[in-house]
């Protein structure tokens, strides 16, 4: 049973604090963003955040090897993101969520989109520092903040702001919630399965909600945020 339907919003989206940082910021893009400019959503799996967009020239581009079971056909472009069919300077701004750690060549991707940007167009991407494998096996990369710096900057942007998402707490939040899964897997013996059986709800409550909002509480603590979930960046061309 999945107890988190259970509980109001707000708490929700604390227990996948990445994803709330994340669509927050895209939100915020959004808003920041005047009617009729061009954007390109490089590399937008089932284009999550076409609505939000909605008053711009919405444009979505990826290479279509995230998940077997995504739906793509909402796509504008089917491609290559290392060879988008754009020409130079066709878009006002482009964005790039959680797509970085899946380009086997960052360095390259980085250059084609600020090729596709117009002069003083924005990028607008977030990558992840902290995370599992996932998508494999087109998961290559984690980023620090210096290594996000180096590789805007070498493309030929000028990077406005590299922000994380959340420091330790979270991070800690984040990863403990899996915890639940390892120890009540289908692969024991039918015997432990058994033994175990009456701690598995309480196991459920505890590692998947209790623990994760207690421990996301402490987040605040943390000034530095070097351990973190990851970034979100704002760069210029």
């Amino acid at each position: 049973m999945n107890v988190r339907k259970f509980l109001p919003l707000f708490l929700r989206r604390r227990l996948d604090f990445g994803r709330m940082c994340i669509d927050d910021f895209v939100s915020a893009i959004s808003a920041e963003l005047p009617s009729g400019v061009r954007l390109l959503d490089a590399g937008a799996g089932e284009c999550w955040y076409k609505e939000k967009f909605s008053h711009l020239k919405y444009y979505a581009a990826d290479f279509g090897k995230g998940k077997d079971s995504w739906d793509y056909t909402n796509l504008d472009v089917a491609a290559n993101l290392l060879e988008l069919p754009f020409k130079s300077g066709s878009f006002d701004a482009a964005l790039a969520t959680q797509v970085l750690e899946h380009i086997n060549r960052p360095a390259e991707f980085l250059k084609e989109l600020n090729r596709i940007l117009k002069p003083g167009g924005h990028l607008y991407l977030t990558a992840p520092q902290g995370f599992k494998e996932h998508q494999a096996p087109y998961d290559f990369f984690r980023y620090t903040s210096y290594g996000l710096r180096f590789l805007f900057e070498e493309a030929g942007f000028k990077v406005e702001y590299i922000k994380p998402k959340g420091g330790f707490f979270y991070f800690l939040s984040d990863r403990v919630q899996p915890a639940h899964g390892h120890l009540f897997n289908n692969k024991r013996h039918l015997f432990w399965k058994i033994v175990f059986l009456p701690l598995e709800p309480v196991s459920k409550v505890f590692f998947t909600v209790i623990a994760p909002l207690v421990i996301g509480m402490f987040d605040s603590f943390d000034r530095q945020q070097k351990l973190t979930n990851g970034y979100m960046c704002k760069v210029t061309k």
